[in-house]
Order: structure tokens, then C-alpha cells, then sequence
């Protein structure tokens, strides 16, 4: 009781004091009338009362993401040090001004908590790099899929897996661009990050700008057992202000990155099984963010929309998005002759083969199906099957099927000129199935402008997109 009166008259005489003493020597001693030691600005003494003790704000995880949108806005890093302890993990943590950190040493074998976004203003520009991580440690079947067939596999025990390079490219001109990174569990997900301090102080970006996170080796066996509804996760923030000149208004590109124990592409089926779908579409920049549409302009072919085949031709360089043209039938198909046919995407007729060829690409794996090894071309039965199982989110560039799937906006080939057609708009994308209705033309899934057409009749001369499925 007498400690407790003693606190109390220190509370109110502390303010006081202070107002005397900071003038003098700028160090403080509560407890004692000691002068503090040179290397302490604040030092709290208690050489007879054994049981107080130094009690920091109360904090759950929760509660803690809450402000971070605040920390997150102070450009010039005032926040940093803030201390709290974490009721959700029994831990103290403090804002090093970039992220939360932990203090703990061990942190209890446990799902990570929830992680809603921050909610700080969304600006323009493209922030990319690696999304999704799948140890494939354990978990087998179901929405995880067959470990063979995960092709998103995430080895940290290897120093240079862990580190993975993010790049910013902003929309016009932005000044004093800065990263940060808030995890779903501080200290254990991202080891060191690393970016250049000129972006900081620099006006007039245009340029891309790049960030080196370097993941812990832990997540080998810390992200064991997780699937998609409790990965853990660390939001990826470029924060800038949205005038070249340092002028405007503080805004941020937010990427999210997924650590778990499951597979990071695919969607289940009306029958209840699981299809594994490749990551990205043949040809695209497998660096890239899965599920996020990143264009670097209609005809290159080297980004997230990839590559545009003519039904059943193999990879020979025609299916680039700016290869040649040539206006006259091929007469064979493996490899294609005319030899002056070789990487030219053939124009001018809606069959770029003559005689016709309907066993090109099939049920299963064909010698001239583009997929690697493992993987094939899906049938039209294939994309009805996740078509009806799952629930498609248009995203102004591209669909969003289920929570492990996007498909992105990038066009056709059209065949009678050679022209790319309803890029960021549209996407079609190739089935391995004849058509029942028109022989002479192929099944395939369309999409433009929000609406999906399901079963299309596609003449085999167009460009059109392929993603591989799992082969079993």
C-alpha cells in the first residue's frame, strides 16, 4: 500500500520536477535522489521496493495493427521506438520505422493471428516481386493439391531463395519514396530489408525502383501445416508522395506476400477434387506476382500475360506477342514446314495448318502441346469444371477465380492481320477440344469486359493464351 501512495505522489509530482530538472542536466532519476548514470537519460530506482515494476501500454495484435497506418504516414520516421507489449503473443515488439519487431525469443507453434490490411491511402504505380511461398513440407490433397504438382515451392534453407528482389514503378512522377513491411507475426517473417536511402530524399521518380527482403531461414519449418486461411503473411508497402516535387499527399502500393504449407494455384472442381493450374501463363515473367495483372505494353510477351500459340503449333517463336507475320499455310506441323514458317505467326486464314490436324493437342499430353513436362493444355470440360465451382471476380485486368487462381487480361492474336486485340480488357485462353458445333474450330475460355463466355467457337489461327494444367 505504501508503494502504492508512493507511485501516486510520483505521478503527480513527475511533471513538476521535470519542468525544473530537464533545464539543468536534461537526465532524470525517479525512485532515488541519485544523479543517473552518463549513458541514461531516464532511470527509474527502487532499492527498497522489490515488486514494482515498469508496465508498457497493452496492446493485442489486433490493436497494434490498428495504428499502423499512422506509423506508416510518418514519413520522417518519428514513431520509431515505439514500444508496447503484445497481448496476443505475450511479447514486447517495437516500430523500428519500417516494421514491428519482436522481442521474444521463442514464439508459441501457433496459427498466425488475424491480419486485416492497413487502410492507408491507395496510390497509382505498380509494386511487384514474389507473392505466394509453398514449403510443401506436409500437407497433401485437397485444396493443397499433390506435391508433384506445386509448382510455387519455397525452399528457405537455401540463403539465396530468401532473398527476393521487389520492384516499384510508379504512375508519372512521384518524390521521397520509402518501403516498409508489417508482418502477421514481427520478427519472424522477414530477416533484413534493404533499398536505396537516396529514394528517401529523391524528387521526380520515374524510374523502378527495387527492394531486397530477405526472408527468415525459420520459415523452412515454421510455416509447416498452414494453408491459405492461416499462412502467415507480410504486407509489402512503398510509401511516396504523389508529386515529383514533394508537394503532395503521402499515398502507398501495398503487395502481400503468403507463406505456407499448400499450394499457391489452382481451384477445386464441381466433383470436389482439386486441379493444379501452373502459376502464370506460358511465356509470362515467372518473377512475378501471380495474381496481380503487371503490363510493360500490348506486345511484350515477357510480363504477367505471356505468350499467344496457334492451336497446336509448338513454341518455335511464333507465339511471341511482336513475332513476324507470313500470310501463307504451313503443310506440317513438326517440325512446321515451310521452314521459312519457323517463328512467324501465320496470317490471313483461320487455319494456319493445311491438311488439318484435330489430334494436335488432346486429352492427354501430345508431342507438340507447348506444357512442360507434367503439365498439358486443359479440355473445354476442364475450365467448365472450375467455371461452375468457384466464385470469378473481375479486376479491371483480369479474373480472380477462388482464392489460388487469376487468369490475366491479356487479348487475343487476331489472324487476319496479326494484330493484338482487347488487351487489359479481354483475355482467351486455349482448350484442347474440338468444337461439336463448327469442326473446323476449337473450344476455348473468353472473357472481356467482366463477362466470361464458356465453350467459344476459336478459329485455330488465332493467337490465344495457354495455362497448363497438371497432367495426371
Amino acid at each position: 500500500m505504501q508503494f502504492v501512495k508512493n507511485l501516486f505522489l510520483l505521478l503527480i509530482v513527475w511533471p513538476s520536477a521535470l519542468f525544473f530538472i530537464i533545464p539543468l542536466h536534461a537526465q532524470v532519476t525517479i525512485g532515488e535522489s541519485t544523479h543517473p548514470h552518463s549513458f541514461s537519460m531516464l532511470e527509474i530506482v527502487s532499492k527498497t521496493q522489490k515488486e514494482g515494476g515498469l508496465r508498457l501500454p497493452q496492446l493485442t495484435t489486433d490493436q497494434r495493427i490498428a495504428i499502423t497506418p499512422e506509423l506508416l504516414a510518418t514519413g520522417d520516421n518519428t514513431a520509431k521506438g515505439l514500444l508496447i507489449y503484445n497481448t496476443t503473443d505475450n511479447c514486447l515488439e517495437f516500430w523500428s520505422g519500417e516494421r514491428w519487431m519482436s522481442l521474444c525469443i521463442n514464439t508459441e507453434d501457433k496459427p498466425a493471428p488475424p491480419n486485416p490490411n492497413p487502410k492507408v491511402t491507395t496510390g497509382s504505380g505498380i509494386l511487384s516481386g514474389r507473392t505466394c511461398f509453398d514449403i510443401v513440407y506436409s500437407n497433401s490433397g485437397g485444396i493443397c493439391g499433390t506435391p508433384e504438382g506445386r509448382t510455387w515451392k519455397a525452399d528457405f534453407t537455401q540463403p539465396s531463395f530468401c532473398s527476393q528482389t521487389y520492384t516499384f514503378t510508379p504512375t508519372g512522377s512521384v518524390s521521397k519514396l520509402r518501403f516498409a513491411v508489417v508482418e502477421s507475426l514481427p520478427g519472424k517473417i522477414i530477416a533484413s530489408m534493404v533499398y536505396s536511402p537516396t529514394y528517401e530524399t529523391a524528387t521526380h521518380i520515374s524510374s523502378t525502383c527495387t527492394l531486397t527482403l530477405v526472408y527468415q531461414a525459420s520459415l523452412a519449418t515454421d510455416a509447416r501445416g498452414l494453408t491459405d486461411a492461416n499462412a502467415l503473411k507480410a504486407d509489402i508497402y512503398a510509401i511516396y508522395n504523389d508529386n515529383g516535387d514533394g508537394n503532395g499527399t503521402i499515398k502507398a502500393t501495398m503487395l502481400t506476400a503468403k507463406i505456407k504449407d499448400c499450394n499457391c494455384c489452382g481451384a477445386p472442381t464441381t466433383s470436389g477434387t482439386w486441379i493444379n493450374f501452373m502459376c502464370h501463363n506460358l511465356g509470362a515473367d515467372t518473377s512475378l506476382d501471380p495474381f496481380t495483372y503487371y503490363s510493360k505494353g500490348d506486345t511484350v510477351t515477357f510480363d504477367i500475360k505471356g505468350s499467344m500459340y496457334q492451336w497446336g503449333r509448338l513454341p518455335d517463336g511464333h507465339e511471341y506477342r511482336s513475332s513476324a507475320t507470313i500470310d501463307t499455310q504451313a503443310n506440317g506441323y513438326n517440325p512446321i514446314t515451310p521452314s521459312d514458317h519457323i517463328g512467324k505467326f501465320i496470317e490471313g486464314t483461320s487455319n494456319w495448318l493445311n491438311p488439318q490436324n484435330d489430334n494436335l493437342w488432346g486429352a492427354t499430353k501430345t508431342p507438340s502441346d507447348p506444357c512442360p513436362t507434367g503439365w498439358k493444355v486443359p479440355s473445354s470440360d476442364q475450365w467448365d469444371a472450375i467455371y461452375d465451382a468457384n466464385t470469378w471476380t473481375w479486376t479491371n485486368n483480369g479474373y480472380q477465380i477462388g482464392d489460388a487462381l487469376f487468369l490475366p487480361a491479356g487479348g487475343y492474336r487476331d489472324y487476319n492481320k496479326g494484330e493484338l486485340t482487347n488487351v487489359g480488357s479481354g483475355g482467351s485462353y486455349w482448350s484442347t477440344t474440338i468444337s461439336t458445333v463448327t469442326p473446323d474450330k476449337v473450344f476455348d475460355l473468353y472473357f472481356e469486359n467482366a463477362t466470361v463466355y464458356r465453350d467459344c467457337d476459336t478459329d485455330r489461327a488465332h493467337g490465344v493464351m495457354v495455362r497448363c494444367i497438371e497432367d495426371k
